[in-house]
């Protein structure tokens, strides 16, 4: 009995060209069946005609979910295939079991030959799961495909079912050049996820500096937010360079930054804990130089030395915020900036606590003036020396020397 050939045994042929040969022999099959009148047709025809469905979804590999000749064919990017079963009326439109037609596919995997062989008029507004092809492609970031469907004059302002627009997605995957020519199709700048999180809000996460001066030049509101300011969004993103170029930016709108800088988000993180708790010495001291308030309480009631306290035993952090008389002596609960340190095995960020309490006892409550200029290095060797009067050791100055000289280093 002769072997007859279905969609399934040609897609998986390996060999291109053979592949091709089979498929339009099958093609061919179909519409001789087709084209006869239906009292022609026998019953090998009818049976023959439901092997050759070529909308029915099949299973071409055991571990795959089940798909379509079209959307196998999107899967190989196999152009020639899909303008074969496409030429025999394929349908475009149809979804397997997770909700992937054959161009949603392409878009997914990034054959964009493919999709621009499935693009059509009917498919480019097709919504799936709530996501038009647009918002897929920009979910996954794929820039190339997005712009092609941007050309062929895809919604730009399509929302999905969390709200998120493709111009959001654009940002979040940090596509600059992507949202540059969303922002050329006169895209909605204003749009927000239901949790208040703007487009410029996502933008001040990421480290792309030219994306955000696209989108200020868009005309982007830099001081429109809900629960973050774009000032802690950059602190807690670790943003450094976006921090200070949204600095400049609010400055060159005639809008004080500094207004903004001691705002909280809804945890109670302001821009400068969120900057300590990320230990970053140098955007810590930028915020402090814009007359951040170092002794209000950060992230769920923890105050600024507090937080500094435990961000390992790099003490940069710490001696900004006692330069700047930062209160040594608040406390969350029963637990000061000290007993945090000391918990945490912080040995130097402790030693210059202990050290700053005497200086702030001596100086400061006795004489009501500021704290003097204070040589870090001598008090460290001063807090050696208590360390190791503290724990009872009994050393003759030679070995008190050398032991001294070893905790200076540490």
């Amino acid at each position: 009995m002769e072997t007859r050939i279905t969609f399934v045994a040609a897609l998986q042929n390996q060999d291109l060209e053979e592949r091709h040969i089979l498929l339009k022999n099958i093609l061919e099959e179909r519409h001789e069946l087709l084209s006869k009148p239906s009292h022609e047709l026998k019953s090998d025809d009818t049976i023959r005609l439901a092997e050759l469905d070529i909308n029915k979804l099949y299973t071409f590999k055991k571990w795959e979910f089940s798909k379509t000749p079209l959307m196998q064919a999107t899967s190989d990017n196999d152009v020639k295939s899909i303008n074969l079963l496409l030429a025999a009326k394929a349908d475009t439109q149809i979804h397997n079991d997770i909700k992937n037609t054959a161009l949603f596919s392409a878009i997914r995997d990034g054959y964009i030959d493919s999709v621009k062989a499935l693009l059509n008029d009917n498919n480019i507004h097709q919504s799936v799961d709530g996501k038009t092809p647009l918002l897929f492609a920009s979910l996954y970031g794929k820039e190339e495909i997005a712009g092609l469907l941007l050309d062929s004059k895809a919604n730009v302002n399509v929302l999905d079912n969390e709200h998120i627009s493709p111009l959001m997605y654009a940002v979040v995957q940090g596509k600059t050049n992507l949202v540059k020519k969303m922002l050329e199709c006169k895209v909605d700048i204003t749009v927000r996820r239901p949790n208040g999180v703007t487009v410029i809000g996502c933008a001040a996460a990421q480290s792309d500096v030219e994306m955000v001066k696209a989108l200020v030049s868009a005309g982007v509101d830099l001081s429109s937010y809900t629960d973050k300011s774009l000032f802690i969004i950059a602190a807690q993103s670790d943003q450094k360079e976006i921090f200070d170029l949204l600095v400049n930016l609010y400055r060159e709108k005639n809008i004080s930054p500094n207004a903004y800088i001691n705002k909280v988000d809804g945890d109670g993180y302001s821009a400068l804990t969120s900057a300590i708790e990320k230990n970053n010495a140098a955007l810590t001291k930028t915020i402090l130089d814009m007359k951040a308030d170092f002794n209000a309480n950060g992230g769920l009631g923890t105050p600024a030395m507090f937080a500094a306290s435990k961000c390992g035993d790099d003490p940069t952090i710490l001696k900004l915020l006692i330069e700047r008389k930062a209160d040594l002596s608040k406390k969350v609960g029963k637990i000061t900036a000290l007993d945090c340190a000391i918990e945490t095995g912080h040995s130097e960020i402790y030693m210059i606590i202990q050290q700053w309490k005497k200086y702030h006892s001596r100086s400061y409550r006795l004489f009501h003036k500021t704290i003097p200029e204070i040589n870090y290095e001598q008090i460290h060797r001063d807090a050696c020396k208590e360390l190791i009067k503290d724990i009872g050791v009994k050393l003759d100055e030679s070995s008190e020397a050398e032991v001294l000289e070893k905790i200076v280093k540490m």
